[in-house]
């Protein structure tokens, strides 16, 4: 074998290798990430701003915006509310959200 063909060969390789695992990550489920924190604003009907705790394997403390999807979530929530939420990985917008408490 010729040193061009085995270059070549081993190109071929590297790209098929990269489109496998592209694929594959297009594909998997998204990961959901749950944390705890306080909304400290709501943004419209489809966002909040939470000062929340770190988010294990996702984000470390801090508040921050996120989407809600499906917007309905944030109904009955209020600045000051405790809440428990889901946060998809790959968009950061939040999936589940629950009232846990209020602050006093």
């Amino acid at each position: 074998m010729n040193k061009a063909f085995a270059r070549r060969a081993a190109i071929a390789w590297i790209l098929l290798s990269f489109a496998t695992t592209a694929r594959a990550q297009q594909s998997e489920p998204t990961k959901l990430y749950h944390g705890n924190g306080v909304v400290t604003a709501i943004e419209g009907a489809d966002s909040l701003t939470i000062n929340h705790q770190p988010i294990e394997g996702l984000m470390p403390a801090m508040e921050m915006t996120f989407k809600v999807n499906p917007p309905s979530l944030t109904k009955n929530v209020h600045p000051g509310d405790k809440i428990r939420f889901s946060v998809e990985g790959k968009t950061y917008v939040i999936r589940e959200l629950k009232v846990t408490g209020h602050t006093q």
